[in-house]
């Protein structure tokens, strides 16, 4: 209730929808409509390390990404490339990549394309076995 009554009082409230819990088909379905995806994590030790799962499934499904630049991220993702890259803990900058992303939707279509790319090229099994095995002979 203390949520609903903070909301009540900000601009667009009724874009904001409580789902409560979902199941996985419904997760999916949600994913899948979504204009674009955002993950903003903060530039701390947990995100220090690492590449994270969700962000994978994210871009794999061919929607722009809006990300901040935290970890692994930026080894793999380039700005303005195959996502849209944010500085960590800074609300402008994140807000500045939301914009960029609603305000051309042609260019977000081909980058959220370039973001499946390099899911499929570098997060592909088939292909980082082969590359586990080569470094193991």
């Amino acid at each position: 209730q203390r949520i609903n009554d903070i909301l009540s009082k900000i601009q667009y409230s009724d874009r904001i929808i409580f789902t409560g819990q979902l199941d996985r088909k419904s997760v999916i379905e949600k994913i899948n409509s979504a204009y674009c995806l955002v993950l903003a994590r903060p530039n701390n030790i947990q995100a220090k390390y690492g590449f994270p799962t969700k962000l994978g499934e994210y871009l794999s499904t061919g929607k722009p990404v809006i990300v901040t630049s935290v970890g692994d991220i930026p080894l793999f993702l380039k700005d303005g490339e195959n996502a849209y890259i944010a500085k960590p803990d800074d609300v402008d900058s994140f807000a500045d990549k939301l914009r960029e992303c609603l305000d051309n939707p042609e260019l977000a279509k081909l980058i959220g394309m370039k973001g499946k790319e390099l899911v499929y090229n570098e997060f592909n099994y088939k292909e980082v076995t082969k590359n586990i095995i080569r470094a193991m002979k």
